[in-house]
C-alpha cells in the first residue's frame, strides 16, 4: 500500500513544501515590502518571523528524514518510529547509532520510556475507541440491575505500568503484548469486518499517511518480532519476540529493554489503530493537492505568534514567585472559599471537594484528556468509583508562572479499606481558549489537572 520512504507521506511532504514556500517568500520579501506596508501588514513582525526561516527549513528537512533513519537503524532491533515519539530522543538515538554506538543509542531509547512518558501516551491512546471500550457495566441479576466489574485495555495498561515501574518485567511484558495484539485485532475487525491480528501473514497493517503505518514501519517490524520460536530458549533476549514470550518458549525476557520495546510497539500499533478507526488506511481519492493558506497569511500568523511569544516571555520574566507555608499562609484543608481566587490551591481544593462529594460532573471540568478537552463525567465516574476520597490535606506548594506543584496527603477508601497516600500533583494554567499555557496573574485562564491519573 505504501511505498518509497516515510519522507514521502503527505503529512511530512506538506511540511517540506510549506518550508520551501516560506523560503521562496523570504527571497522576494524586500521587493514587496513597500506594498505590504501600504495595505497595513505588520512588516516588522513579518521580518522577525522571516529571520529564522533558514534555520526552520533546515530543521524541517532534518525532521523529514528522521523516521526513515530511525527505522533503518532500529527496526531490526525491535524499535519503531511513530508519530508521538519524541523528536529529540529519536534524533539523539539515531546520531549515536549512525556513529556506531548502538548500545548507547538503545540506552537513550529505554530511558525515554519512563513512567510519565508512558502515562501521557496511554492517555493519548484513549482517543482510540477499542483501547477505552468496556462492556456495559450493568447486568440484570435476579430481576435487579447491578454493577458488573469491567475493564478496558486502558485499565489493564495502568496495571502493566505499575509492574513496569516496580521492575516486574516478567508480568508487564506479556500484558502489553496482549494489549497490542488485541488493539490491532479489534481495530482491524472494525475496519475490515474480519480478523487481522499482528501475527497474521494475510493481514496488512499499513496506512497511507502514517509514520508507524508505513511499509517500513509496522509491517517490517512484524517480520522481526513475529519470528517463529520453536525451541525453548533460556538465554537472555533483547528483542520482544511475540511468539517466544507469549507461548513460553523464550523464558529469559524479564528485562527493561524488552519491556520498553513492548511499550514502543503498543504505541506504534495505537497510531495505526487510530488511522483504522478514522477510515484513513487508504486514500479516499478526494484528497487532491495540498491546500495551503497563502504565504502572506502564514507569515502574518507567524508574526502574531511571535508577538504573543514575546509577550509571554516578558510576563514570565516579570512574574514573582510566591512563598507559601501551608498551615500558616493558607489552611492545609478546608472549603474552597477559604483560599484566594484564581490560585492553584483553590482549584485543587475545589477538585478534591467534588471528588469527596462524588460530584464527578463538576470534578471532570478540572481534568484534561490527551486532546486537551475536559474529560467526560461518565468516564471519570467509572475511573474513580472504587476510590472514595475520605479526607485531604495540602502539605507543600511550589509555584511556577504557569504551573504549580502541590503535595497533598489523601485518605482513599479502596474496596472497603482506607489507605493514606501522599501525592505530587501538578496543576497547569491554560488560556481560556485551551490552546496554550497562561501565565498566572497576567492572563485570563483556568487551573486544570492534565495528569489526573496521578491521583489514583
Amino acid at each position: 500500500m505504501t511505498g518509497g520512504t516515510i519522507r514521502d507521506i503527505p503529512k511530512i511532504r506538506e511540511l517540506l513544501e510549506t518550508a520551501q514556500e516560506l523560503s521562496r517568500f523570504e527571497q522576494i520579501f524586500p521587493l514587496i515590502k513597500p506594498v505590504m506596508e501600504q495595505i497595513g501588514v505588520d512588516v516588522d513582525g513579518v521580518e522577525e518571523a522571516l529571520a529564522d526561516i533558514e534555520k526552520i527549513e533546515q530543521e524541517v528537512n532534518e525532521l523529514a528524514t528522521l523516521p526513515d533513519r530511525f527505522n533503518e537503524q532500529f527496526v531490526e532491533r525491535g524499535w519503531i518510529c511513530y508519530e508521538k515519539f519524541h523528536i529529540g530522543v529519536a534524533k539523539t538515538a539515531v546520531e549515536l547509532a549512525e556513529a556506531g554506538n548502538t548500545e548507547a543509542a538503545e540506552k537513550e531509547l529505554v530511558a525515554y520510556y519512563e513512567s510519565e512518558t508512558i502515562e501521557q501516551q496511554l492517555n493519548w491512546l484513549k482517543q482510540v475507541d477499542p483501547f477505552l471500550d468496556k462492556a456495559e457495566p450493568v447486568v440484570e441479576k435476579e430481576g435487579e440491575f447491578v454493577d458488573r466489574e469491567t475493564q478496558s485495555r486502558f485499565d489493564l495498561a495502568q496495571k502493566a505500568l505499575e509492574d513496569y515501574d516496580a521492575g516486574r518485567y516478567h508480568a508487564c511484558v506479556p500484558i502489553v503484548w496482549a494489549l497490542a495484539d488485541g488493539l490491532a485485532q479489534q481495530s482491524y475487525v472494525n475496519a475490515h469486518s474480519q480478523g487481522g491480528a499482528l501475527s497474521s501473514e494475510e493481514a496488512n497493517h499499513e496506512a497511507w499517511n502514517s509514520i508507524a503505518g508505513h511499509s517500513t514501519g509496522l509491517e517490517r517490524l512484524k517480520g522481526v518480532v513475529m519470528t517463529g520460536r520453536k525451541a525453548t530458549r533460556t538465554e537472555k533476549i533483547e528483542i520482544p519476540y511475540r511468539h517466544g514470550i507469549m507461548h513460553g518458549m523464550d523464558l529469559n525476557y524479564d528485562n527493561e529493554i524488552v519491556a520498553a520495546k513492548t511499550w514502543n510497539i503498543l504505541f506504534a500499533v495505537g497510531e495505526w489503530a487510530r488511522e483504522a478507526e478514522t477510515d484513513n488506511l487508504a486514500p479516499s481519492g478526494n484528497e487532491g493537492g495540498s491546500e495551503f493558506s497563502s504565504v502572506l497569511e502564514q507569515l502574518q500568523e507567524a508574526a502574531e505568534r511571535h508577538k504573543e511569544t514575546q509577550k509571554s516571555k516578558k510576563r514570565i520574566e516579570e512574574w514573582e514567585a510566591r512563598e507559601i507555608t501551608v498551615g500558616k499562609d493558607i489552611p492545609a484543608s478546608g472549603d474552597p472559599e477559604e483560599y484566594a481566587d484564581e490560585t492553584p490551591e483553590r482549584a485543587l481544593i475545589t477538585l478534591l471537594s467534588k471528588w469527596n462529594d462524588e460530584n464527578y460532573g463538576h470534578m471532570a471540568q478540572f481534568l484534561r484528556g490527551a486532546d486537551g478537552e475536559a474529560e467526560e463525567p461518565g468516564f471519570i465516574k467509572d475511573q474513580f468509583k472504587n476510590a472514595k476520597l475520605k479526607s485531604f490535606e495540602l502539605t507543600n506548594i511550589d509555584g511556577k508562572p504557569a504551573a504549580s506543584d502541590i503535595t497533598v496527603r489523601l485518605c482513599i477508601e479502596r474496596f472497603g479499606e482506607d489507605v493514606a497516600e501522599k501525592k505530587e500533583v501538578r496543576m497547569v494554567r491554560i488560556a481560556d481558549d485551551g490552546t496554550a499555557a497562561a501565565v498566572w496573574g497576567s492572563e485570563e485562564g483556568e487551573w486544570v489537572l492534565p495528569s489526573w491519573p496521578s491521583l489514583l
